[in-house]
């Protein structure tokens, strides 16, 4: 059995290694398909909220801040908060938890997504 430090780092070692090349919230549009009319609806302006709310998250928050977003809009709301750190081959990663409400759906929408601070590349999404 793995000792549970060895865990972590494997665990982050493949987490890291699958680093995308796509904007952060590129998930969401995969999330929209899959639920159809039970998902969300998001406009582009909604994504650009979300993501300029998560690269501030990411970016100056401290771990359990909650940073609170809205589009006035559509209704659309939410926050973004860290949730852990660690650091990876110099890399710095934080995992946060995404959270969307629509007025048109019941349901409140929360993710849990990691992602690492890529040299000159920003913010990518890692699995």
């Amino acid at each position: 059995m793995m000792k549970p430090k060895r865990l972590r780092l494997a665990v982050l070692t493949w987490l890291t290694a699958a680093l995308l090349a796509t904007p952060a919230l590129a998930f969401l549009d995969g999330y929209e398909g899959v639920f159809g009319t039970r998902g969300l609806k998001l406009t582009d302006d909604d994504r650009k909220i979300i993501g300029e709310a998560v690269e501030a998250a990411l970016a100056d928050l401290k771990l359990g801040q909650n940073k609170d977003w809205s589009n006035p809009k559509t209704g659309v709301y939410g926050s973004v908060t860290p949730l852990r750190e660690e650091q990876y081959k110099g890399m710095r990663c934080r995992e946060y938890m995404l959270v969307i409400k629509a007025p048109d759906n019941p349901r409140v929408h929360q993710f849990r997504i990691p992602e690492c601070l890529v040299p000159g590349e920003g913010w990518k999404m890692a699995f």
